[in-house]
C-alpha cells in the first residue's frame, strides 16, 4: 500500500524510520513546488574566497567536493527535505520545517525524534559528513525539546588515524530504554597526538533531557561502538598505531560498574572471539541476546586448517567462554540462527 503522499528524499541516507509499534513512520520528503534545479551562471558573481583564519588545517585529498556557490545551491536543492509522519490510517503530518536533515530516528517509545541537520557554512575542503551540524530532539508534534549539540565545521580535524571531532558525537537512542539518548565525547580534543589517560567518555541523558547527562565510562582507547542489552552495556575501543582493541562491560544502572574485560590485537584472527548474537526487544531494537547470565558468540574461527566457524557460550559472571560447536571438514558450516538457548539447538548453512 502506498503511504507517502510526497516522494522520498534519500540523497543523504535511508530516508525513513519506522515507529516501534509499526503504526506509523517518519520519512524525509522532497520539497513541494521546488521547481527546476538551479543553473550555474556562466559569469561568476565574484571570486571564490577561502580563509584558514590563522589556523593549521591539515587535510586529506578528497574527490567530488563542493567548489563554488553554484555547487552549494545544487547541494541544497537535492538534499533539502521536510520530515513527515504518516500513520497506518493514512493521515500525514509535517514534523519539521525544511532543512538538510542528514539523519533522524524515533525514540523506542515513539515520543521523540532525534535529528541531525547540516547548516551553513559549507566547505570546499572536506566532504559533507564534516559540515556544520546541529543535533536536536523534537516531540511528536514537532516542537523543539532540546538542542543537544552544535558541531563545528570539521576542517580542523587532524588527518591522522583515530582523529575525531571535538565535542559530542555519535548521538543515538539507547535501544533498551524508552527515551534515553547517549553520545561520545573526546577527552583529548580529538587529536591522537595529545597524551591523556582517557581518550573518550560515554554519556547518557534520559527524558525530559535536562542537565548535562550522566557519564557512564571513560575509555583508554578510541570509542568504536556500543552494544546494549537488558541493563547491560558492551563497548569496543581500539587504537590504530598499536593495533590494540579493548572491551568494556558494565551495568548502566550501577554507577562505577564499568570494567575492562578483554584486550587483544585486532589483527590476531586466530584469537578473534567473534560477535555476540543479537535479538529484537519489546521496542523492536536489536540488543544483546542474554539468557540466564550468558551470551552467545559466533565467528569465522580462523585457524591453521582454515576457517572453522563456531558457536560459543560466554558466562557474564566468570568471563569464561565454552565452545558449543565447531564446523569440521569436509563441510564448511556457519551458524544462521539460534533456536533454543536451553537446548542449544541452532540452524547452520
Amino acid at each position: 500500500q502506498k503511504v507517502s503522499i510526497r516522494p522520498l528524499n534519500q540523497v543523504l541516507g535511508n530516508g525513513f524510520s519506522w515507529s516501534a509499534d509499526s503504526r506509523s513512520l517518519w520519512y524525509a520528503a522532497r520539497l513541494a513546488q521546488e521547481g527546476n534545479p538551479p543553473q550555474a551562471s556562466r559569469v561568476p558573481a565574484g571570486p571564490v574566497v577561502e580563509e584558514n583564519l590563522g589556523k593549521k588545517a591539515p587535510s586529506r585529498t578528497y574527490q567530488d567536493l563542493l567548489k563554488n556557490p553554484s555547487d552549494e545551491a545544487l547541494f541544497d536543492y537535492y538534499a533539502t527535505s521536510e520530515i513527515l509522519r504518516v500513520h497506518v490510517g493514512g493521515s500525514t503530518e509535517i514534523v519539521s520545517g525544511k532543512g538538510v536533515w542528514s539523519s533522524f530516528d524515533a525514540s523506542p517509545n515513539n515520543d521523540y525524534l532525534l535529528t541531525e541537520e547540516m547548516v551553513r557554512p559549507y566547505s570546499y575542503l572536506v566532504p559533507y559528513s564534516r559540515f556544520t551540524r546541529v543535533v536536536r530532539i523534537f516531540d511528536q508534534q514537532g516542537a523543539l525539546v532540546r538542542e543537544l549539540a552544535h558541531k563545528e565545521l570539521g576542517e580542523y580535524i587532524p588527518s591522522t588515524f583515530n582523529a575525531v571531532e571535538k565535542g559530542p558525537r555519535n548521538h543515538a537512542w539507547r535501544p533498551d530504554a524508552p527515551a534515553t539518548v547517549y553520545w561520545v565525547e573526546a577527552l583529548d580534543g580529538g587529536d591522537p597526538k595529545n597524551e591523556v589517560k582517557h581518550r573518550d567518555r560515554l554519556v547518557q541523558l534520559p527524558a525530559p533531557f535536562e542537565g548535562d547527562g550522566q557519564e557512564l565510562l571513560r575509555t583508554e582507547l578510541r570509542y568504536g561502538g556500543a552494544m546494549w542489552g537488558n541493563d547491560l552495556l558492551w563497548v569496543r575501543t581500539s587504537w590504530t598505531r598499536t593495533r590494540k582493541e579493548q572491551w568494556y562491560e558494565m551495568k548502566p544502572s550501577a554507577t562505577g560498574s564499568a570494567r575492562k574485560i578483554k584486550e587483544r590485537s585486532y589483527e590476531d584472527r586466530y584469537g578473534d572471539p567473534g560477535r555476540p548474537l543479537m535479538q529484537p526487544n519489546a521496542y523492536g531494537r536489536m540488543v544483546l541476546w542474554e539468557h540466564k547470565g550468558q551470551l552467545f558468540f559466533v565467528g569465522n574461527g580462523a585457524s591453521p586448517e582454515g576457517d572453522r566457524p563456531f558457536l560459543d557460550r560466554y558466562d557474564l559472571k566468570t568471563g569464561k567462554s565454552t565452545r558449543l560447536w565447531r564446523s569440521e571438514a569436509p563441510y564448511y558450516e556457519s551458524v544462521v540462527a539460534l533456536l533454543d538457548p536451553d537446548k542449544v539447538s541452532f540452524i547452520t548453512l
